[in-house]
């Protein structure tokens, strides 16, 4: 495209308030895996690589009309939705859980990094919301587990306002994104894991790619 790429499209949709809503399909030449992501990640709905033929395409129309048809701001409800919260305050955990599960996602919530990583052992989930202040114990161990997990699992921190530093430094640690807890956090939390959830679905699509090969 002349003067600007399709992933910089994407990003200009995606960061317009009044266009942000707008289902993207993404049609390119190349399977990289750090393209897909970064495309899920801007918040693409359909990743397709080229050739591909009008049935493929038809596919993937259908499958947005999928996602698209029964909510209009909400995921559809899918194991990919699954959703760990980690988060030591009850009232915060409520907060996020309603909201979550207005979006159709199936939630699960432990207070401590012990059920943290037994959670994410027996049933991984699509995304884990972290809280950064857990006691006294760290944060970063449980996004360790998300990015070495197979596929990856995408992990948002949540942090209190002010902690921009923290906010920082665990996008640097491999967080797939970060919320402060501000007047616009359920709604900043909702975007953000919707984002986290196509990412996780492309992660999962490259790793059967990769047994299938």
């Amino acid at each position: 495209m002349p003067g600007m790429d399709g992933l910089e499209v994407l990003r200009t949709l995606k960061s317009d308030p009044q266009k942000a809503r707008i289902p993207v399909i993404i049609l390119t030449t190349t399977e990289d895996p750090r393209e897909v992501r970064r495309c899920y990640e801007l918040g693409c709905s359909v990743y397709i690589t080229k050739p591909v033929s009008s049935d493929r395409f038809m596919d993937a129309i259908k499958r947005l009309g999928l996602l698209t048809s029964e909510r209009e701001w909400r995921v559809k409800a899918n194991p990919d939705a699954y959703v760990l919260i980690v988060e030591d305050d009850a009232s915060t955990a409520e907060l996020e859980e309603r909201a979550l599960r207005r979006m159709g996602c199936e939630v699960a919530i432990v207070d401590n990094l012990e059920g943290a990583f037994q959670a994410i052992q027996e049933n991984p989930p699509a995304v884990v919301v972290l809280d950064f202040n857990l006691g006294n114990a760290p944060a970063w161990p449980i996004l360790e587990a998300g990015a070495t997990a197979i596929p990856p699992i995408p992990v948002i921190m949540v942090t209190a306002m002010g902690d921009e530093r923290v906010a920082s430094e665990a996008i640097q640690r491999g967080a797939s994104g970060y919320v402060i807890k501000t007047g616009e956090f359920v709604v900043r939390l909702s975007q953000a894991v919707e984002n986290a959830i196509r990412v996780s679905r492309a992660e999962r699509e490259l790793q059967q790619m990769k047994e299938w090969q």
